[in-house]
């Protein structure tokens, strides 16, 4: 990748820093991009591969590294301190963005400052949750395909056993994980016990609209932002199943594969697959959840957590039509999923839920994004 905001070093050098983001690519994909890996000591018996680079933002030049342990996520290194780091780490975040380098939807899998004291250890287990349970949603869909409901219901009983079916310690490679300090709603819980008892959160939003209105960036902005928020988005389960079959994470597929996912786990049970796959760090008291389209999603929410409040999400549709064009999508595709079952699942939750609640603007830029959650926060403090 050529990007004048972007110059990598063609030696690695020392950086004081730690990492700041977890970052769903390889080496191999990093590598692609220009970056120039070479071994180093990381002070803790281990010996990853490093490659540093300048990144001119908004703030100015800005020196990063990439750290590999050979793993499918590499690890962001930011000089600072927190909070001011945070802030430094987005503004990285929308370089690397805009040079095509990264898409924080698919990409950003955790973000230093929004859960304060997570180590490289705690992130190993978690994403090594997160594969186990991967390993649980594809067996899920395949019974529900083959109409086995008996076997989709023993999983859904026991999922601590089918996670280490599926994946054992052993399966997985890297540094040895110490306990993790983000914690699944429903993994290694006691199956009589519902996923909302493990995480009784004081105030839950739920965030719904368009695709393309841009609630996810809203909501994790907010949850960047302000430790003792929470984020679990339906979007993330439907594409890490996507990434678990060999599909592409762009809309015009995952759109109707989270179609056909409800239609076959039913609103319930798709709603207990997201709550699965979330972490959730303990000091959170307060919790967003995006990418919410369908009425019976939504409903089963309000009966898990009475306290949900409904945030509809609007942005004009020649503004999300410009969001779908900068990432890539060819006219075609754009009428593609503005036409999508989702996307008319999402008119009929507005319609029947959307009357005499705060609305909230979308956002189709960076800018946009910080300003809609601020008044995101400020809506669920006057709620």
């Amino acid at each position: 990748m050529s990007d004048a905001s972007i110059r990598w070093d063609r030696m690695p050098r020392a950086l004081g820093a730690d990492p700041a983001a977890t970052i769903g690519l390889d080496g191999a994909a990093w590598a692609q991009l220009g970056a120039v890996f070479q071994d180093a000591d990381d002070g803790q018996g281990e010996t990853p591969r490093l490659a540093t680079a300048m990144v001119q933002t908004a703030e100015g030049a800005i020196s990063i590294g990439v750290v590999d342990y050979g793993e499918n996520a590499t690890y962001l290194l930011v000089p600072g301190v927190e909070p001011q780091r945070l802030a430094t780490t987005e503004a990285v975040l929308d370089v690397l963005e805009a040079a095509g380098a990264l898409r924080r939807e698919s990409d950003l899998l955790d973000l230093a400052g929004a859960a304060p004291g997570v180590t490289i250890e705690g992130r190993m287990a978690a994403l090594e949750r997160k594969v186990a349970h991967l390993e649980l949603s594809r067996s899920l869909v395949q019974a529900a395909r083959a109409g086995g409901s008996t076997d989709v219901a023993s999983h859904v009983e026991n999922p601590a056993a089918t996670q280490s079916a599926a994946t054992s310690p052993s399966d997985l490679s890297g540094p040895a994980s110490a306990p993790p300090q983000s914690m699944g709603l429903g993994s290694g819980v006691d199956s009589t016990q519902n996923e909302s008892e493990q995480f009784s959160p004081q105030r839950v939003i739920a965030l719904a609209g368009h695709s393309g209105s841009g609630k996810t960036a809203i909501a994790k902005r907010l949850v960047a932002e302000h430790p003792d928020w929470a984020r679990i988005s339906c979007g993330e389960f439907v594409r890490a199943v996507a990434e678990q079959r060999g599909l592409s994470l762009e809309l015009p597929v995952t759109h109707p594969l989270g179609q056909q996912l409800v239609e076959e786990l039913g609103p319930e049970r798709f709603l207990e697959e997201v709550l699965k796959l979330a972490a959730v760090s303990p000091d959170a008291n307060k919790l967003v959840i995006d990418d919410i389209y369908h009425v019976g999603v939504f409903e089963a929410l309000r009966r898990r957590w009475t306290s949900l409040q409904f945030v509809p999400v609007d942005l004009p549709e020649s503004l999300r039509r410009q969001v779908f064009e900068s990432r890539g999508l060819s006219e075609e595709e754009v009428e593609e999923v503005e036409g999508s079952a989702l996307d008319r699942e999402a008119d009929r939750l507005l319609e029947i839920y959307g009357h005499g609640v705060p609305r909230l603007a979308g956002a189709s830029d960076a800018a946009e994004v910080g300003r809609r959650s601020r008044e995101l926060f400020e809506l669920a403090a006057a709620a």
